[in-house]
């Protein structure tokens, strides 16, 4: 996995790319989402959400993405997302 980047950089080379992505709004946190394609999935969200800044994490692994997206959702609780994680399972942490 690399480390979150800014979606502007990345979405020439993300034609295809999976990841976790965040969207942002004035500095806040809205929406944590997954996906197997980062560059149709966020270029989709512009018509459903206003945001100013994305952050993404490039993940190969499908399982991976889901681990670190429920992660992000239980500890986050970003406000657009309408169903948020209750707990954690101990296997949520292993890839």
């Amino acid at each position: 996995m690399h480390g979150w980047e800014s979606i502007y950089g990345l979405l020439p080379d993300a034609r295809y790319r999976g990841g976790v992505y965040a969207l942002y709004r004035s500095g806040a946190l809205i929406y944590v989402g997954r996906t197997g394609n980062l560059r149709t999935r966020i270029m989709a969200h512009r018509r459903r959400f206003e945001f100013d800044c994305v952050k993404v994490a490039s993940i190969d692994s499908a399982r991976a993405r889901k681990v670190l997206e429920r992660k992000l959702l239980f500890r986050l609780r970003p406000i657009m997302n309408i169903v948020l994680p209750a707990r954690l399972h101990a296997t949520s942490y292993m890839f």
